[in-house]
């Protein structure tokens, strides 16, 4: 039989989503025990039970108090009604009774029996069972709450546990995950800001190439002008050096000028004993004026070469003027295209565009060849003047040099009488020590005599003294102590008297030998000034024997002697490196100019002795021009002498230029060495059958 509270009990378990109507009546349907009002009168309940111990026993919870019907005093079930008639028990059969009497289908237990008893003991005893049964489901059902909830309070504990130890991972997680994505988040950052810097850097780098083409073009744009403006300038200040050059000599004058003045100032002084000064002005002058006569000599070789280079540079110029006209009228001749198109035919762009640089290149080329030409021009005409100038300035110094000469012989009879009155001055010196030597000699014996005279006093033991020191021959008796006090003024005054004249008899010694040395001094003087007259006098006249003319001619006649005996014993003795070196530049070849710019560049010693024309002519002419350095030149001297060796060590056409020049001239291997070289291979090449026939013949 199945307990109606328990069956609601799984009923509710079992169907939570039942209405709380079947449960009540569930509750109505138990059978042993009556409903009775409530003291609250707020349902059917048992005797002593209240709602919420009908509650409890069905397990329902409090809170759901509000969903269960009312049972009021209006229900169906009247006051006092048991649930037995209304509702039979779940279960439990029905009795029936045959002629009023209930009979019992099954055979009655005890608890069956108790729990029929209708008697008020019965009925207690049931109450008081049902109320131990209570009693036990609800101290069991505490325990199971009480179970429950520890059960529940550790599920909490560890759910709560669990959801701790859930959020620190989650934390640790997203910690690690807020690391991850910051340095995913910074690397990114870094990315961008590297890609940003390397466009950036790629953008400045553009800018930079840009600017530095643009700043490179521009520097060598300025660097031409630079060229241009250094070539110009050097060419005035090689032009204001020979400017200079040929007019310096015009300050020659200036010493010499100065040297007479101090001369004059000297012998208007009396100071004749300057030999130096006498000696060195007569050799300055005739130094100069040997000078200005090589001069001279030297500006009329000048003016000679100078004259002929200007005809030589104007005959070039002439011609470089006419091949530019021929260039300008075929220039104007392409402009009238459609008038000679006919004679022509079609003139391309790229001819006229050549034609138009030619013309321009010739012009550049005309102005700096004018340029040239009036400075070779205006020095043509300083060497003219020079030399006017520069014989003008020879008359001069061969007055001032004569001019000179007779001032020294003029000192020469100055010092002639300084020395008379020297020998007549060291006569009368002679005379005076002579008389203090004599006076000096008479009070050292007067002295003399008063020392003895003093001994003796010294001796005496008497008052008084008799001594005839006063005069001779006669003998005076005077007091002892005022004697020796007489003695020993009279010694003190000799004894200073014989020190002076001691001292005069030095001076007049030092004057003496002063005086002699001065003598001699004065003698030498003008023996050296004779001297100085009589060699100065015999160069002049010998220099001026020969004129100016004349030792140009001499000049000319042994240089051209040295030069003809020279040229065979050098011709012999000279490479093909020196010949083109000794070469004056127009006798020179194309090659050979081009060679002598890479020469230089190696042996700058060898080209020192250049004149000014040939430095020039070098500074001035495209044709000695090349853009190789140094350092190209000497590693292009360490390639191989063959073209196809070298070759994959060269890096432009003009090291390709400059190696067969250097080949040719400076190692002297070139196509005329090949040449040769081959030619003896041939030849062994050609012998070389008949070697073979001869032997295959021999057996």
């Amino acid at each position: 039989m199945v307990h109606p509270i328990q069956a609601g009990r799984e009923a509710l378990q079992e169907a939570p989503v039942r209405t709380l109507e079947i449960i009540w009546g569930a509750i109505h349907a138990a059978q042993m025990n009556p409903v009775v009002p409530h003291a609250t009168g707020s349902g059917y309940f048992q005797d002593g039970q209240s709602k919420d111990d009908v509650l409890d026993v069905i397990g329902i919870p409090g809170d759901c108090e509000s969903l269960l019907p009312s049972c009021s005093q209006s229900d169906d079930l009247g006051e006092g009604v048991f649930i037995d008639e209304v509702n039979s028990p779940i279960g439990i059969p029905h009795e029936t009774e045959s002629g009023g009497k209930r009979k019992s289908k099954t055979t009655s237990t005890p608890s069956e029996r108790k729990r029929d008893d209708a008697s008020p003991k019965g009925r207690r005893a049931r109450e008081f069972d049902a109320r131990k049964e209570r009693a036990a489901e609800r101290k069991a059902k505490k325990e199971r709450l009480k179970r429950q909830q520890e059960l529940d309070r550790l599920k909490r504990a560890k759910k709560q546990q669990h959801e701790i130890l859930e959020q620190q991972q989650e934390c640790i997680s997203m910690q690690e995950e807020d690391d991850r994505s910051t340095a995913v988040d910074r690397h990114i950052r870094d990315l961008e800001i590297w890609a940003s810097s390397v466009a950036f850097a790629k953008e400045r780098a553009l800018e930079l190439t840009s600017t530095r083409d643009a700043s490179d073009q521009k520097l060598i744009e300025d660097q031409l002008a630079r060229d241009r403006a250094d070539q110009h300038i050097q060419r005035n200040e090689l032009f204001r050096q020979r400017k200079i050059d040929l007019m310096e000599q015009d300050t020659v004058d200036e010493p010499v000028k100065v040297a007479s003045s101090v001369a004059d100032d000297q012998l208007q002084e009396g100071r004749h004993d300057d030999v130096d000064f006498a000696r060195d002005s007569c050799q300055d002058l005739l130094d100069q004026l040997l000078l200005l006569r090589q001069r001279i000599v030297k500006t009329m070789q000048m003016e000679r070469l100078r004259r002929e280079q200007l005809e030589t540079f104007q005959t070039q110029y002439q011609k470089l003027e006419t091949d530019l006209r021929q260039a300008e009228r075929l220039q104007r001749t392409y402009a009238r295209g459609g008038v000679t198109a006919g004679i022509l035919g079609d003139v391309s762009v790229q001819e006229l565009k050549d034609v138009d640089a030619s013309v321009a290149r010739q012009h550049t080329l005309l102005g700096k060849y004018q340029s040239v030409l009036n400075e070779r021009r205006e020095i043509w005409d300083l060497c003219v003047s020079r030399i006017q100038k520069l014989k003008i300035a020879l008359c001069a110094k061969e007055a001032d040099l004569r001019t000179q000469l007779q001032r020294v012989r003029v000192s020469m009879a100055g010092l002639r009488k300084k020395a008379e009155r020297i020998r007549s001055k060291n006569e009368s010196l002679a005379a005076l020590r002579a008389s203090v030597e004599s006076k000096t000699k008479i009070m050292k014996n007067r002295a003399d005599l008063f020392t003895t005279e003093q001994s003796l006093l010294d001796s005496h033991t008497g008052q008084y003294f008799d001594s005839d020191i006063w005069q001779q021959g006669v003998t005076q008796r005077m007091s002892k102590a005022t004697f020796a006090d007489d003695l020993q003024v009279e010694l003190k005054r000799l004894t200073r008297n014989i020190d002076g004249n001691i001292q005069q008899t030095k001076l007049i010694d030092e004057t003496l030998a002063r005086d002699i040395a001065e003598g001699q001094k004065v003698e030498m003087i003008t023996q050296k000034l004779g001297q100085i007259v009589h060699v100065s006098q015999e160069r002049l006249n010998r220099m001026v024997s020969r004129t100016v003319v004349q030792e140009l001619r001499d000049v000319l006649d042994t240089q051209q002697e040295s030069d003809d005996a020279s040229v065979p014993a050098k011709t012999e003795e000279k490479t093909l490196a020196e010949v083109i070196r000794d070469k004056s530049s127009h006798q020179r070849s194309l090659e050979e100019k081009q060679w002598v710019a890479l020469d230089i560049l190696i042996n700058p010693d060898l080209y020192t002795a250049l004149s000014v024309v040939e430095k020039e002519e070098l500074q001035l002419n495209d044709e000695y021009k090349t853009e190789l350095t140094r350092e190209d030149v000497a590693r292009i001297l360490g390639l191989p002498h063959e073209i196809q060796l070298a070759l994959p060590q060269m890096k432009s056409a003009a090291e390709i230029d400059a190696h067969k020049l250097l080949t040719t001239y400076t190692l002297e291997h070139g196509d005329a060495e090949f040449a040769k070289a081959d030619e003896q291979s041939q030849d062994h090449m050609s012998l070389a059958p008949e070697v073979i026939f001869e032997c295959s013949g021999s057996p």
